[in-house]
């Protein structure tokens, strides 16, 4: 298992070594999205739309690593 604070530092930090587990999970412990607007910027709309972006990101990354089950719960 490997707990990141936001999706993308599991590509960023444990990439290697997500792709040498046999099964490997991932807990994020944030959704990944600012709380202050001025992080929002283009193009993003809302808080709402920057997490949405941020989850779609997290499955693209899960559906990267072999033998991963998906199972995605950012809220």
């Amino acid at each position: 298992m490997v707990a990141v604070a936001h999706p993308d530092d599991e590509a960023i930090a444990c990439g290697a070594l997500l792709q040498r587990m046999r099964s490997p999970v991932i807990v994020f412990m944030t959704d990944g999205a600012p709380e202050d607007p001025k992080f929002w910027g283009k193009p993003y709309s809302s808080r709402a739309y920057y997490m949405d972006v941020r989850r779609s990101e997290a499955q693209t990354a899960m559906s990267q690593v072999q033998g991963a089950k998906e199972h995605i719960d950012i809220s």
